[in-house]
């Protein structure tokens, strides 16, 4: 509501307005009520509002949220979506929401686990990845298990009648240096092999190379040569 003052008052002139009696102040050039803000019950303010002591409201408004007052609860159990919380009550609960200390996840891979972990000392996180490097040295295969985790060259040297198992996933191969295998009866696991003949098992000489992989849960199998 827009008030109407007279024009050109003299210090300490009244003027009554909606039932509330305002006084001229000359030397601030401004119009107040005469008994102070205690004497509204409402009013209009464009700009800022500065105050001094402590200030008493019902509830404040933007228009769509409306806040009643201010609450120190650092559990937040009232759950009101019309108080406001101090900091201290915020920082409690964030307290007792955040704690990592024992924070571990682990990430599990066909060629190992690599792992997350948090240091609650200075807030970082730390992640070691899984060992995904394939083995670089020639393994000697001394037992009957063609395994790739060994490594992707094996070498095997016979001695007696041998009977092969194999430990491929989809995905992996092996490349086997085999030597004297023409003098003992050697046994392969189920394999499709791969040559110009069709599906026919190798014969060994005294030096040969074969290529094993796996496509999905079939077994494939390649002979490259002999060698000296």
């Amino acid at each position: 509501m827009a008030i109407n003052f007279p024009d050109s008052p003299a210090n300490s002139d009244t003027f009554d307005a909606s039932g509330i009696t305002y006084i001229y102040n000359s030397t601030k050039g401004t119009w107040s009520p005469a008994n102070g803000l205690s004497s509204l019950t409402s009013f209009l303010v464009s700009g800022n509002v500065t105050a001094t002591g402590v200030v008493d409201f019902g509830s404040l408004s933007d228009g769509t949220i409306t806040i009643t007052g201010f609450v120190d609860e650092d559990n937040m159990a009232s759950d009101s979506a019309t108080l406001i919380p101090t900091q201290q009550s915020v920082k409690a609960y964030a307290d007792t929401k955040a704690d990592l200390a024992d924070l571990e996840i682990i990430t599990n891979t066909a060629s190992g686990n690599g792992s997350l972990s948090y240091s609650s000392s200075n807030g970082s996180f730390t992640f070691t990845p899984a060992d995904i490097t394939a083995p670089t040295t020639v393994y000697s295969l001394t037992g009957t298990d063609i395994d790739p985790a060994n490594g992707g060259i094996q070498t095997k040297t016979f001695s007696a009648d041998t009977t092969f198992t194999e430990s491929l996933t989809s995905g992996e191969s092996v490349v086997l240096m085999l030597d004297a295998g023409a003098s003992y009866t050697i046994t392969w696991p189920t394999i499709t092999c791969v040559t110009s003949n069709g599906n026919a098992a190798p014969t060994l000489t005294a030096n040969d190379t074969v290529v094993l992989w796996k496509v999905s849960t079939t077994l494939y199998g390649a002979y490259v040569g002999s060698y000296t």
